[in-house]
Order: C-alpha cells, then structure tokens, then sequence
C-alpha cells in the first residue's frame, strides 16, 4: 500500500513540474519547438502607449524587420487596446518600428534565441512630436498602412512581402478584414459589409463578392480602404462597414472570366462568371448548374397465399425505376456611369430544379 501511494505522488509531481510555464526577464514559454529539425518559432507581443496621456494607441503601425536581410518581415496594426501580436516568428535578431501620425518613429531591437523565443515588450510609450517645422521631413512613398481620421488603409505596393493573384489575397493582409478558405470576406467577425470600387457602388458585387474578389487582379490593386463607420453619404449599407478597392486604372476595360466545375459521388457542380467593360459601361453574367448521377432502383415482390384446401397462389412482381434532377442558376448584372458619383445598374436573376423520373 506504502509504495502504491509513493508512485503516485511521484508521477503527480512530475506532472506538475512540466507543466510550469517560466518567465524570464519578459520572456515566456508559448513556443512551437521541433526537435528533429532543431527550429524554433515563437511570439513577439506588446503593447503602446501614449507617453503623456499614458491612453493606449488604436491602430498603431508597428513591423518586424529582419536585421540580417534587413527586410520586412511582417506588419500589422495595434487592436483597439494598443496590443500587437506576431506569431511563428522565428529564432534571429530584429528590429520593430512603431509609427503613428503625430508621434516620432519608435525602432526597438531585440533577439530571439533557442532558449529564449518568446518576447513581450509590455509597455511601449511613444512621444508625441514637436510642431516645429525644422523637424518635418517629407516622403512621398506611403507606408504600407496609413490611420486616418475615418478609416486605415493598406498599400499593398509598399508591401514587399506581397505575394498575391486576385483581390481576395490582398484583402487576407488588410487590417480588421479575414478571409476564410471560401474567399468570403468578413469585418470583425460580421459578413455584411459594403464594397466599393474606387469610391462607387459595382454591379459586380451585388450577389457573389467572392466570386466578384477573385476576378480583380491584384496588380491592379493601388490600396484598399477599410471605413469602420460609415457616414451619411454611404445610406447606412453595410452595418460592419466598408471595403473601399482604389485601382490603379479602370479594371473592367476588356473582359475577364472564370469557369470552375466539380465532380462528386452524388452531385455534380459546373459554373461560368464573365465580366465585360467599356469605358462608362459595364456587364457581368453568371450561371451554374447541378445536378445528380442517374438513380436506378430494381424492386422484386412475391406473395405466396395458401387457403384451408391447401391450394397455393403465388405472386411475382418486379420493376425499375430511373431517376435523376438537375439544377440551374444565372443572372446578369449591367452597370452605366452617368457621372463620377452616380451611376445606373440594373440586375436580372433566375434558377430552376427539375426531375427525371422513368417507372
């Protein structure tokens, strides 16, 4: 019984033991570690703050550069609490820079190591800066992310580590925008948002944006602006908020299209998307179809009946049965510019399902 409750509480013990998470001098134990290849990958976190006022700073640009390619690594923007967070970030020296409008330029160097993968800034304060006009420097070339007073944008050319086909992978690095593996995008955590193309309202987008996304490419793509809280002019759509697609010319001149189709056990998908343009005016059409293998059913039915004479009728039936459905959907949707801010649009839509039936 003695040694029973001896290996116990020895394995309780060690049990408790691995389980400590240590904190050293701002560092902590969330680390992803592999120990066939020997790399390591952890977190970099913090926090900034307004010096004077101590209040935290919403929307702060903050990015990680690699010192030894002195390239940019990853950027991102401080919630609304002032934290920042990069994860998977791999053992080596850095450097963050944290800029806002009205504040001087913080760049903070530090290393990850084996031992040591996980740094936590805590307590960042940046000071705001003097109106002196010796001190003002200009630079024409943006920065990947700008806070405004309604709304952030991100310049996708300024980001180097942009590596993007359409619009739906250039809004995956957008700020407060997520995309998930259907290219739908979504505004802290709500899918009802308003897209525009260079400031207008785009037939395009007025069934499938995900499909709409995934025809814009991203090279045409000159920033995006995401507005939080729209304004009067907007007419209240979109109660997450606005996605504002700036291209760098008139993206619809000519024409663009898709065809994608699957093939399953059951049901089988075709769909067609095509988008046309010229000058003023603009046209996008859409169909699909779907639709189920043949069904073959075979039935077999006997009935034997005996009577008090013991005489015996017997009844034999058999059939096939063939069955099969399909389904169709399309629209069309056109658009006329009348000036830079009005515009007439018009859409068309229709869909059906019919059955096959052969007893």
């Amino acid at each position: 019984m003695i040694k029973k409750i001896f290996i116990t509480s020895f394995i309780l013990f060690s049990i408790f033991s691995f389980s400590q998470d240590k904190k050293v001098n701002g560092y902590s134990g969330a680390t992803k570690y592999n120990s066939n290849k020997k790399t390591f990958k952890g977190t970099v976190s913090g926090k900034i703050i307004d010096e004077t006022t101590k209040e935290n700073l919403a929307y702060t640009n903050v990015s990680l550069t690699n010192l030894k390619t002195n390239k940019i690594v990853e950027g991102t923007v401080t919630e609304e609490r002032g934290k920042f967070n990069f994860n998977d970030v791999v053992t080596g020296k850095y450097k963050i820079s944290i800029s806002f409008i009205g504040y001087t330029t913080k760049e903070l160097e530090f290393e990850l190591t084996g031992s040591k993968p996980d740094y936590n800034f805590k307590r960042i304060l940046l000071t705001p800066s003097s109106n002196k006009i010796a001190e003002i420097e200009i630079n024409e070339e943006k920065a990947i992310y700008e806070n405004k007073i309604d709304k952030i944008v991100y310049n996708p050319e300024n980001d180097i580590n942009q590596s993007a086909d359409d619009a739906t992978d250039v809004l995956r690095k957008a700020p407060l925008l997520s995309v998930d593996l259907d290219g739908n995008v979504s505004l802290r955590g709500s899918k009802n948002i308003k897209f525009l193309i260079n400031g207008k309202t785009s037939a395009f987008f007025s069934s499938d944006a995900a499909t709409a996304l995934q025809m814009i490419p991203a090279d045409q793509i000159k920033s995006v602006e995401v507005i939080t809280s729209p304004g009067a002019k907007y007419d209240g759509e979109g109660d997450a908020g606005i996605v504002n697609i700036i291209t760098k010319k008139k993206i619809i001149d000519g024409y663009k299209g898709t065809i994608s189709g699957s093939f399953g056990t059951r049901v089988n998908r075709q769909s067609l998307n095509l988008m046309l343009g010229k000058g003023r005016f603009g046209l996008s059409a859409k169909g699909g179809v779907h639709y189920s293998w043949p069904r073959i059913g075979i039935t077999d039915y006997e009935r034997k009946d005996w009577d008090a004479l013991e005489d015996t009728n017997t009844l034999l039936r058999n059939g096939e049965t063939y069955s099969q459905w399909i389904g169709y959907r399309g629209g069309i949707d056109m658009f006329y510019d009348l000036n830079a801010f009005q515009s007439i649009t018009s859409s068309l839509s229709f869909s059906g399902r019919d059955k096959f039936n052969d007893d």
